[in-house]
C-alpha cells in the first residue's frame, strides 16, 4: 500500500467506526428509554385554573375534547369540572385574616382523562410530560385556559 493511500483508508475506518457508534447509541436510546415508556395506562390529571370569570366557567363541560396545541393533537377528555369561588385572604373587623370566597372570580379544577404511557418515573400524554406543579394549558374549541397541574393519577 502506498503512503498516499494510508490517510484515505484511515479516514474510512474512522467514519465506519463513528457510524457504528452512532447506530449503537440510537438503538440503546430507542430500546432503553422507549421500552420504559411503552406501558399504556389511563391517566387522569387535575388542572387547577385560578382567577377565572364566572362566564368562562360555564364554557367547560364534561366530555369536552382537550388538545395539546391549537393544531388539534388530542390528549383526552374532560371528565370532571369542580368550580368554587376564588379563595382570597380577607380581614375581619378585628384585623384577623381568614380565607374567603371572591364572588367575582372562580377557581376550577378540571379533570382530564386520556391514554398515556408510563415508565421510568415519567407520565406522558401524547408527547406531553404530565407533572404536578407544572403549567398546563387546556385547549378546546371553546376555550384556551392556562393552569397548573394539581395532581396526576395513573390507573
Amino acid at each position: 500500500m502506498s503512503e498516499s493511500a494510508r490517510p484515505h483508508v484511515l479516514r474510512r475506518v474512522i467514519l465506519i467506526a463513528l457510524g457504528v457508534i452512532v447506530a449503537v447509541v440510537a438503538l440503546l436510546a430507542f430500546f432503553g428509554v422507549g421500552a420504559q415508556l411503552t406501558q399504556s395506562r389511563t391517566v387522569a390529571m387535575v388542572v387547577r385554573i385560578d382567577q377565572i370569570p364566572p362566564e368562562m366557567v360555564s364554557q367547560v363541560h364534561v366530555g369536552d375534547p382537550v388538545f395539546t396545541d391549537v393544531d388539534g393533537v388530542p390528549i383526552g377528555r374532560v371528565t370532571r369540572v369542580l368550580a368554587s369561588p376564588q379563595p382570597v385572604v380577607a380581614s375581619d373587623a378585628r384585623g384577623a385574616t381568614h380565607l374567603a370566597g371572591d364572588p367575582t372570580n372562580s377557581q376550577i379544577d378540571v379533570t382530564v382523562t386520556g391514554d398515556g404511557r408510563v415508565g421510568g418515573g415519567l407520565v406522558i400524554l401524547n408527547s406531553q410530560a404530565v407533572v404536578a406543579g407544572r403549567p398546563f394549558t387546556l385547549i378546546s374549541n371553546r376555550y384556551y385556559l392556562a393552569g397548573i397541574v394539581a395532581s396526576v393519577d395513573v390507573r
